[in-house]
């Protein structure tokens, strides 16, 4: 019994050092493409298409990929994923940290920006259709609702705390309706972060006690509800605001929600013991997660699973990094994730239940953002 317990306890030490080590990779990855965003941006190279993979993989469909590739310039591209027609429709106004809203054409960059002679954080709402842009000023986090109707994101009260890519000090939470830009206070000042929605309400991280920080829901008229986790803790909500994920050291599990509220207990969601989940998404339509985990043999895939069936699938090899972009169709049948496979990156398309269809189709080195499936 107590060889088995040791061999048991050695094994999660050497998973939890396996999702370290990949954190360091990607933590090294993302300030890679900082500075590469911010202050290289120099390189020619551009992504190579997998060579028929893409009409193959959505034979019969009808789908786009919208990526944009800062490469060269600030190219808007569509990947007609019918036959691997790739068609450069547009330029974005600005390089930086570039998000899309689900569902609708606006995207936000965040660029370090300037502001009465500092370096700041700088946000900027973008209408790929209508070649629309508007200037929101000095933020950062943002987060998109999942319809895309609505943005919110931290405003910090005194720029002047402000470095180039986020603030200290007192801040607010802000949100603002793509329909009708006039950005809205949420939240009073004090120490608060944007972490993610669930639903139509905004999920937030409340520092203002100190060494104590709590995961609250905010309503857009102001309600707020503690959530039962810490805020690092939370790994998101279904875009219906009907679940919640809590991933910790010890697993992770889904609680059920109603108006900003967690009710009743946890569902186990079956990773190994020891573990936590990487990134991922959520099927528009609430009923599945595509996400990062690791196996019983400690190797990271990318897997399937819903609150009604918790037991994850395995869908395809998760490369080497546990945090990936995952992009649904609209149909929420199909997905496209991101993956590092030590050398370069890829973007990977997945029919739902069928691991056999997994197929590349982009890879590069640097300079390519996926924004979404239409």
């Amino acid at each position: 019994m107590g060889n088995a317990r040791r061999k048991a306890m050695a094994a999660r030490h050497a998973r939890r050092r396996r999702m370290i080590t990949i954190g360091v990779v990607i933590a090294l990855l993302v300030g890679a493409g900082l500075i590469y965003f911010f202050v290289v941006r120099d390189s020619s190279t551009s992504p190579s298409a997998a060579g028929g993979n893409a009409a193959e993989a959505f034979e019969g469909g009808s789908t786009e990929l919208v990526y944009a590739d800062f490469a060269d310039s600030r190219d808007l591209h569509r990947l007609d994923l019918e036959d691997g027609a790739d068609e450069v429709v547009g330029e974005l106004p600005r390089s930086g940290q570039t998000d899309a809203g689900p569902g609708s054409t606006w995207v936000v960059i965040q660029i370090v920006d300037e502001e009465d002679g500092r370096l700041v954080p700088g946000l900027y709402l973008y209408d790929t259709e209508a070649d629309e842009e508007v200037r929101l000023g000095v933020g950062f986090e943002p987060a998109w609702s999942a319809d895309g109707s609505h943005l919110a994101y931290v405003v910090p009260e005194d720029p002047s705390q402000c470095g180039e890519e986020a603030c200290n000090g007192p801040r607010r939470v802000a949100v603002v309706d793509v329909a009708a830009p006039e950005p809205q206070e949420l939240t009073e000042v004090g120490e608060n972060n944007v972490i993610g929605w669930a639903g139509d309400h905004v999920v937030i991280q409340n520092e203002d006690q100190p060494g104590s920080p709590i995961a609250q829901t905010v309503s857009l008229d102001g309600a707020v509800e503690d959530l039962p986790m810490l805020p690092r803790e939370f790994w998101g909500a279904s875009p219906d605001g009907r679940w919640a994920i809590q991933s910790d050291e010890d697993g992770a599990r889904f609680f059920a929600m109603s108006n900003g509220r967690v009710e009743g207990e946890g569902v186990e969601i079956g990773i190994p013991d020891g573990t936590e989940l990487g990134t991922g998404g959520w099927a528009h339509d609430s009923s599945m997660v595509a996400s990062t985990a690791l196996d019983d043999d400690g190797v990271l895939q990318l897997v399937t699973f819903s609150p009604d069936d918790p037991e994850p699938a395995t869908m395809a090899p998760g490369g080497e990094s546990s945090v990936v972009d995952v992009l649904w169709t609209p149909d929420n049948d199909a997905f496209v994730f991101q993956r590092f496979t030590g050398e370069e990156l890829e973007a990977v398309h997945c029919s739902v239940g069928d691991p056999d269809s997994c197929d590349v189709l982009l890879s590069w080195t640097r300079g390519i953002t996926l924004l979404r499936i239409e």
